[in-house]
């Protein structure tokens, strides 16, 4: 069973730079047999995006990753706590 929310804020700066930046909080908690794992993720990140037409962009992003959780299969139990920095994402972005 799990849980995420979150949500993006756009600021044209130019005519064709738009920086985006985002927040998700997600919790996940998985039972199945003698596994047991809870997890909790917030995530975050800062994109600069160049419109190539108004529904589509290219993108370049910086991501920070931040889990929180516990593992424990038979008795034994294992931290599951991490932080990640995800740098030089490019690709491309879609807007519906």
């Amino acid at each position: 069973m799990g849980f995420a929310i979150g949500g993006n804020y756009y600021l044209r700066l130019h005519e064709k730079l738009v920086i985006s930046t985002g927040t998700a909080i997600i919790m996940n908690i998985t039972e199945w047999g003698d596994i047991e794992m809870t997890r909790y993720d917030i995530l975050t990140n800062v994109s600069a995006l160049y419109p190539l037409l108004p529904s589509l962009a290219l993108e370049a992003d910086l991501n920070v990753s931040y889990t929180m959780g516990t593992s424990e299969m038979g008795g034994m139990e294992e931290d599951l706590s991490s932080l990640g920095f995800q740098v030089g994402y490019f690709g491309i972005r879609a807007f519906f």
